[in-house]
């Protein structure tokens, strides 16, 4: 069982009840930062990091060697992580097969957005994350990654924790120069504090 901040009883069936999934995320918090052992009390939620994520989209965007859509770019940001309403926050650590963590998740989003009039288009933006097969999909599923490395190092600012693990991994993960080159940025900000 995930760990989420508390549970609440909605009434699924209601107008309303969509709205306890995405509650869910807001309620998540990020297991990978739980694993490292980050107390639960600054632990950043799943909704914490999609909103993040938005924004640090819209920072860098303008600083990108590519041509990004900015309308899929945000939605793309916002729902990414929206599958672990259900099937919840799956790290490595846990040794799911990639195939197995995508064909879960596609299963959730699916039922996610059953009541969303546009829900093919949100789910080929989704898919288009996931498989990073466009330009926009590409930036906003490495910057996933760079969001992650900023949230370490407020972690390690504030909490003197060895997070050395997420930027050695993330490291491998860093596909163009503009991504390397934040990711450099990032590493010598985080190795300062470190000392």
């Amino acid at each position: 069982m995930k760990e989420v901040k508390n549970s609440v009883n909605i009434d699924i069936k209601s107008e309303f009840g969509f709205f306890l999934n995405i509650y869910q995320l807001k309620n998540l918090y990020r297991q990978g930062w739980l694993y490292a052992g980050l107390d639960k009390n600054i632990c950043e939620s799943v909704a914490e990091h999609s909103f993040a994520l938005a924004i640090l989209c819209l920072k860098y965007q303008k600083d990108y060697p590519e041509t990004l859509d900015t309308n899929k770019m945000l939605i793309m940001a916002l729902i990414h992580d929206l599958p672990e309403a259900i099937v919840g926050d799956i790290i490595p650590a846990e040794n799911v097969l990639q195939g197995d963590k995508l064909r879960r998740e596609a299963v959730s989003l699916t039922y996610l957005l059953r009541d969303y009039y546009d829900s093919d288009f949100l789910y080929k933006l989704w898919l288009e994350f996931e498989s990073g097969s466009s330009p926009t999909g590409h930036y906003v599923k490495q910057m996933d990654k760079i969001e992650m490395l900023m949230q370490a190092l407020i972690y390690q600012k504030s909490q003197d924790v060895d997070l050395d693990s997420f930027f050695i991994t993330s490291k491998r993960q860093m596909e163009n120069q503009f991504f390397i080159n934040l990711w450099t940025k990032l590493f010598d900000e985080y190795m300062k504090e470190r000392q």
